[in-house]
């Protein structure tokens, strides 16, 4: 009897408050898995994933901004960019698509999917960089520069949709800070890239400017078709 006595009384006890809040009491996805497991995905998917993203955003960050480079290297004298505000308004072009198309990017983003939506910017600005190793004058010189913003507008949403769909939330900004640190060294040995590219000039005819445009364009189109077959 005083069994039976103090399960009714605990049951009087509780309340609807109670039940609700364990009902709604959020169970972590990974719950019933091996915590070592769940790690060791993780790794696996921090090596397949964040070095080639990194890469990936080293590469854009050289490409838009080689420009300065290739002026030094002979391209300025080329293509008469000292005359009136040319080379200013060559170098800022780019971001007027950069900017506008970050929001309609997204839109196919989400039609197209991550990876293939990925592969088109990587291709397409790669190409638009190709492009630019043979234009004769800053007038074509400026519209590659635009189809280079029209394509990497899109690029870094891609980068940061794909980390969030793999990673929890507390976990992504540990994985966004090593994209970022990565991405900023690799960028950083652009110049001495540039200048070794430099020694090119006239082979094949082309200046050396011509060639850090050539050589870094195949490299970003090759990549972007690895990251398409990288899956």
């Amino acid at each position: 009897m005083s069994s039976t006595g103090n399960n009714s009384k605990n049951g009087s006890d509780l309340k609807v408050e109670d039940v609700e809040k364990y009902e709604a009491a959020p169970v972590p996805v990974d719950a019933h898995y091996d915590p070592k497991f769940v790690q060791k995905t993780i790794r696996m998917v921090d090596w397949r994933m964040l070095p080639l993203l990194g890469l990936l955003y080293a590469v854009a960050l050289v490409d838009r901004a080689n420009l300065g480079i290739a002026r030094t290297a002979g391209m300025g004298d080329d293509l008469e960019l000292g005359a009136g505000e040319r080379y200013s308004i060559a170098s800022m072009i780019y971001f007027v698509p950069y900017i506008i198309l970050q929001v309609p990017t997204n839109l196919f983003l989400r039609k197209l999917g991550a990876q293939l939506f990925l592969t088109i910017c990587v291709v397409g600005w790669g190409a638009a960089q190709l492009g630019m190793g043979f234009v004769p004058n800053w007038g074509l010189l400026s519209l590659c520069r635009a189809l280079l913003g029209v394509f990497e507008a899109g690029f870094f949403p891609a980068l940061v949709f794909i980390i969030t769909t793999w990673y929890k939330r507390h976990e992504v900004q540990k994985r966004l800070a090593v994209f970022y640190l990565s991405s900023i060294v690799i960028a950083g040995f652009s110049s001495i890239l540039a200048y070794a590219i430099t020694f090119l000039k006239g082979k094949g005819g082309l200046g050396g400017w011509q060639w850090i445009f050539i050589i870094e364009g195949i490299l970003t189109i090759v990549l972007g078709i690895f990251t398409w077959i990288a899956r």
